[in-house]
């Protein structure tokens, strides 16, 4: 304020300046008789008007600095104001001031045991770092509470919570019980059935057992009668409707979880439906309303035949399957051996008409030079008898329903090293059999080991099979019949069960290996330009 009312009064005092210069210049004026005279005062009156002119520019400018300072001035008044605004009085005022002297002495305090800047910057990180802590654990209980008002609905939300946990726990175990039966075990069946219809039937037995709790309403029962302002019948309406609704929410989990069996999933789904089970049941009890355990032992083993079914009936088309296939085999197992007994008869007819003409020009020749008729008779009679022996053979082969042959291949180049595949065919030709395997299914043909005819081929096959059976690749369908073991074993277990045997111990798979020296040959050119 001083300062402005002193630039008032210097603008005040200049202004009086110039009015008492332009009076005086006029009574001057009066004073000159002529023109030059008054030029002249003109001229000095124009210079001291300029002169006036820049102290007055001088006096503004120090007007505008002395307001800038006075606006300063005033801001901080305005904050001290402020601050001690909050204070009542002056005791107020020295309470604050010890509390913060207290403060900042407890800081010094702390501060003082930190020789270091950096130890000063750890200690305040760590302080950082539980504020964050703290804050994150406060926005976790604000969106708890959410719109909680009292401590009951506080309780309540931390209850809930705790089970939802529970839940979420319960789900991930049972994922990680889904993933380890998926690695390592499958699931056990509980029935063993010999038919899907037996299946059918049991399954069909365990629903109409549910239908009739539902229709005696003992599949929820209530445990206390209610009262609706008064009224049973109100009371009465109440609780159907609850078990109604929890019924349907049981029986939805229920079916959801058949529809979802698979072979990773049945002891998951078990653990599922039993937790539905516990959480429908916990809504029901403040109204006293419960699930009949027996209705949950029926539900589980709905599951489990359901599934069982399921996998019968996949059992079931595989074996037929397997009829089929061994069906076509024995047509052409039989038409093989029709058109050999149909070759040898020809043939025999063949051979017996030359033989008989060779004998009728050997007879007319008589006392003459025979030795090469005689040699030509003989030579017949050795492929006569040949065909004969064929023939019978056929026969024979068609007569033993059990001979054949049993093969062990390889195939390196689809398989790797170390899995051979112990097979059967009846063929009259097994090595076409071999050639069917190693058709487009496969990326190279198989290369046979051995090729073992006996008279019970099946008992020679099974036999081999049960020898390595915890060997095979396969442990779920047995008609895969590749085994993971060495050609020594299977040739101990042959030499064994039938006799010795010749192997072929090394394979030729030779497209095998010609693929792998061309893969050689393309990699040369790339080695010999990395080089350039």
């Amino acid at each position: 304020m001083v300062a402005l009312y002193l630039a008032l009064a210097t603008f005040t005092g200049a202004f009086v300046l110039v009015a008492f210069l332009y009076w005086r210049s006029v009574q001057r004026l009066k004073r000159y008789s002529g023109i030059a005279n008054a030029e002249a005062y003109q001229a000095k009156c124009e210079a001291d008007a300029q002169a006036a002119v820049a102290q007055r520019e001088a006096l503004l400018t120090e007007i505008a600095a002395a307001a800038e300072q006075l606006t300063a001035y005033k801001t901080r008044v305005a904050q001290y104001q402020q601050l001690l605004g909050r204070f009542q009085s002056v005791a107020e005022l020295q309470q604050r001031i010890e509390r913060d002297t207290a403060r900042v002495n407890q800081l010094a305090q702390v501060i003082g045991g930190l020789e270091q800047v950096a130890q000063l910057n750890l200690h305040l990180q760590r302080l950082d770092a539980g504020i964050a802590q703290k804050q994150a654990e406060l926005d976790s209980f604000s969106h708890a509470i959410g719109t909680a008002r009292s401590v009951a609905e506080i309780a309540a939300r931390a209850t809930y919570y705790e089970n939802y946990l529970a839940q979420l726990k319960a789900d991930v175990e049972a994922v990680e019980e889904a993933k380890a039966l998926q690695e390592f075990g499958f699931y056990r069946p509980r029935y063993n059935f010999d038919t899907s219809e037996h299946y059918q039937r049991r399954l069909d037995q365990v629903r109409d057992q549910q239908k009739r709790m539902l229709s005696q309403k003992t599949a929820c029962t209530c445990t206390t009668e209610w009262t609706v302002d008064g009224s049973k019948a109100e009371g009465k309406k109440m609780v159907d409707q609850q078990i109604k609704l929890m019924l349907r929410a049981f029986n939805g989990e229920c079916d959801a979880a058949v529809s979802k069996a698979r072979y990773n999933n049945v002891v998951s789904l078990e653990n599922r439906l039993r937790r539905s089970f516990d959480q429908i049941s916990k809504l029901g009890e403040a109204k006293r309303i419960f699930l009949s355990r027996e209705y949950l032992d029926l539900k589980l083993q709905e599951l489990h035949l359901a599934y069982e079914y399921q996998l019968k009936k996949e059992e079931e088309k595989e074996e037929q399957r397997a009829i089929r296939e061994r069906m076509r085999e024995e047509q052409k197992v039989a038409k093989e051996i029709e058109k050999a007994c149909e070759a040898a008869e020809r043939e025999e007819a063949v051979k017996a008409r030359a033989l008989e003409q060779a004998r009728q020009e050997l007879a007319a020749r008589e006392g003459q030079n025979t030795a090469r008729l005689e040699e030509l008779v003989n030579r017949l009679e050795n492929e006569l008898r040949e065909a004969i022996e064929r023939k019978a053979k056929a026969i024979a082969r068609a007569q033993l329903t059990r001979s054949g042959h049993v093969y062990v291949l390889s195939n390196i180049g689809a398989f790797g090293e170390g899995v051979y595949k112990i097979g059967m065919s009846r063929r009259l030709e097994p090595l076409e059999r071999v050639a069917e395997l190693g058709s487009a299914s496969v990326p190279f043909p198989f290369d046979v080991h051995a090729m073992i005819y006996s008279e019970d081929a099946p008992s020679l096959e099974a036999e081999l099979h049960r020898r390595f059976a915890d060997r095979r690749v396969n442990l779920v369908n047995m008609r895969r019949e590749f085994f993971r073991v060495t050609l020594d074993e299977i040739r101990a277990a042959v030499a064994e069960c039938f006799g010795h045997v010749t192997f072929v111990t090394v394979p030729e798979a030779a497209e095998y290996r010609e693929t792998l020296a061309l893969l050689k040959e393309r990699e040369r050119p790339a080695s010999h330009l990395q080089i350039a």
